[in-house]
């Protein structure tokens, strides 16, 4: 099964959630109409949600399999970007109308390829905003896919993890249900390696790319390529 994503480079991949919980329903309701654009200046990222991008963009990471051949990944667009955008959103308040805001978005992103997989990856983490509330939370996306000459990416897996909801989630962890598709596990060995404090994405065997591997401490441990050959995480120079 092939899924279809549009690719703007070092751009984060953007999820709406459909969530209607009615104590956020409330909130929306309450929410005063305002005739200026607030604008809450920039949000800065979490500094735990920095620390989901582990490279510098200049590495390259080797990764072997179970014959002990090697690949390495190098930098796609080096080095690991920083980047401060400003970003308008709008939200309903009393009597249907709209409230308009503006904040400037901190992100980082890096990218590599393997040429011998034909693989690469973009790992973006950004502040964005709640699409019912004037509040924020930390975004975490980890694209691993095969280049499309088209640009347009239809042989991918990928990780998504709110990192930060900045103390609210209570309020926000509704509507942003949907958006984490991992697996966590404190511990896991792929091939004769151990690891800690790992997330996983396990996709149907259907889909083109089926398992991908990633912690804080090396990023991507562990990944099956197109042809269903898993490889692991050796070493980063």
């Amino acid at each position: 099964m092939k899924k279809i994503y549009f690719l703007i480079l070092i751009t984060p991949i953007l999820f709406a959630s459909c969530s209607k919980d009615d104590d956020v329903i409330k909130t929306v309701e309450q929410i005063i109409c305002n005739d200026s654009i607030t604008n809450f200046n920039t949000i800065y990222l979490n500094p735990e949600s920095i620390k989901f991008i582990p490279y510098n963009g200049k590495e390259s990471i080797y990764f072997k399999n179970k014959n002990g051949v090697e690949v390495k990944f190098e930098p796609l667009y080096p080095p690991k970007s920083h980047s401060f955008t400003e970003t308008e959103f709008e939200l309903a308040c009393e009597g249907g109308d709209m409230n308009n805001y503006i904040f400037t978005r901190e992100q980082y992103a890096v990218s590599h390829k393997c040429k011998d997989l034909n693989l690469q990856y973009y790992l973006n983490v950004y502040s964005y905003n709640s699409s019912k509330q004037p509040e924020f939370v930390d975004k975490f996306s980890l694209l691993f896919h095969e280049p499309a000459l088209d640009k347009l990416i239809d042989t991918l897996i990928a990780l998504n993890i709110i990192t930060s909801f900045r103390d609210k989630e209570d309020l926000l962890k509704n509507e942003f249900a949907n958006y984490s598709n991992y697996e966590y596990v404190s511990e896991i060995k792929l091939l004769n390696k151990t690891f800690n404090d790992v997330y996983k994405v396990i996709e149907p065997k259907e889909n083109l790319l089926t398992e991908l591997y990633f912690n804080k401490e090396y990023g991507i441990i562990g990944f099956k390529d197109l042809a269903l050959e898993l490889w692991v995480f050796d070493r980063i120079e």
